[in-house]
């Protein structure tokens, strides 16, 4: 049995990318490999957590030997040249007769935050809780579990938290009101090691999204973050690989950049102190069920950056057009812009643009476009951006709203002061599905 996300979201439309592009390479991955027999079974081995030094490797399995059905398991060696040796049940001071699930460990050790799952521990404050453990060095036995109390947990299910590496961020999935979809991230800060932790704040909807955010993983910086996004009503494992960034601990999160679904059936990564290394779960050929595995990976930071300030306008634009607000949109606009719509002649130049979306946009009552941005590639001063769009619209005119799906190619053009400005916009409509 996998540890899988409980997934109550409406089924919504989904949108296909556009036109066979593949994603750019903001990401590289090497080899996956298996980590073999001494961490992985016959059983379920999940959300691996590593240590900064390297040399202890946390994980949930449901192998024999343990306390209940799912516990929390390590396997340590002396140098990270060396292999791995044979795991061993953390016992059961931490593990109980419930499931334990999803452990992240702090940067040094001492620290190891867990949730209990389906069977909870008691006294808990809703479904799924998170607890830690504490010990006061690495040769130290590790403290009875407690409960991280009723700001962090709530009523709902929190799971797979993961620790910044100074240990005053704790970034986790919730189920909590007040998200977009059945499942968003959220961050809870202290002041030091020594405090307590605060209520978590939501990662707001440049992160989030109306599917699934899960299995959140963070760089030893603090300004990379990793995490699953699943679509609505699907399985954790459909998902696909997120990353995002921020250019400081107290800078928001940037838009994530969808890495795909490279790693197989993957979820629950974990990235090493050194951003090389991705340690994850996955079901991939070679396993015996859910295994762990690690891949080398490089990311791409000037991809990173470029689709980041591409999203960011694609925002911009999206937003104008839903206020129906002609100057949010133009300002997204380079003075020698193009539009190219269907059975429609070019026009040419912001102010044309100007006047043919001000006349055009009059007779809407409302707006309610949702981009999705599939790829972008960076040509020095240019870059070129494709994806598909959904707009519901509502005519001053007309008793119902009408739907549309279409496809974009957008040409974005540097600016003399680093900014990215439409250059050439074109849209059509998506064809229509196959006959069945």
């Amino acid at each position: 049995m996998k540890i899988k996300k409980r997934l109550f979201v409406a089924a919504a439309v989904t949108l296909a990318f556009f036109a066979g592009g593949s994603l750019q390479a903001q990401a590289t991955f090497g080899t996956p490999v298996n980590l073999g027999p001494m961490i992985n079974s016959g059983s379920d081995e999940g959300s691996p957590s590593v240590t900064a030094d390297g040399l202890e490797l946390y994980f949930h399995s449901d192998r024999a030997g343990g306390q209940g059905s799912f516990d929390v398991w390590v396997s340590k060696r002396a140098s990270t040249s060396q292999s791995w040796g044979m795991a061993v049940n953390l016992g059961p001071v931490v593990n109980s007769a419930a499931i334990e699930v999803a452990p992240t460990v702090s940067s040094d050790g001492l620290e190891l935050i867990f949730s209990d799952y389906v069977v909870q521990r008691p006294g808990g404050f809703g479904k799924t809780d998170l607890w830690v453990t504490k010990r006061a060095s690495r040769t130290a036995a590790w403290s009875a579990p407690v409960n991280l109390g009723p700001l962090v947990n709530s009523g709902e299910d929190e799971i797979t938290p993961v620790l910044s590496s100074n240990g005053l961020e704790l970034i986790l999935d919730s189920y909590r009101p007040g998200g977009l979809g059945a499942s968003d991230l959220w961050v809870a800060r202290r002041s030091s090691k020594s405090a307590a932790w605060g209520k978590p704040e939501w990662l707001g909807p440049v992160v989030n999204s109306v599917g699934v955010e899960h299995c959140p993983t963070i760089s030893s910086d603090g300004l990379t973050l990793y995490f699953d996004r699943t679509p609505p009503g699907q399985e954790a494992e459909i998902g696909d690989l997120m990353v995002t960034t921020r250019a400081s601990l107290a800078a928001p999160w940037g838009p994530p950049v969808n890495l795909g679904h490279v790693l197989s059936t993957h979820y629950a990564a974990h990235i090493s102190a050194d951003s090389k290394t991705l340690y994850y779960s996955a079901s991939s050929p070679g396993g015996k069920d859910s295994d762990i595995w690690q891949v080398p990976i490089s990311l791409d930071s000037g991809a990173i950056a470029l689709w980041q300030d591409i999203a960011r306008g694609f925002d911009e634009y999206e937003k104008g057009v839903n206020a129906i607000d002609t100057g949010i949109w133009l300002a997204n606009w380079d003075e020698g812009g193009v539009k190219m719509m269907p059975n429609i002649a070019p026009i040419v130049g912001k102010d044309a643009i100007s006047a043919f979306v001000e006349a055009r946009w009059s007779s809407y009552e409302s707006r309610d476009m949702t981009i999705n941005l599939s790829q972008v590639e960076g040509f020095g001063p240019i870059a070129i951006a494709r994806g598909t769009y959904l707009s519901i619209d509502k005519l001053k005119t007309a008793a119902a709203p009408a739907t549309t799906e279409g496809w974009f190619m957008t040409v974005f053009r540097q600016q003399a002061d680093g900014s990215w400005k439409i250059y050439r916009d074109t849209i059509g409509p998506l064809p229509a599905p196959a006959a069945k």
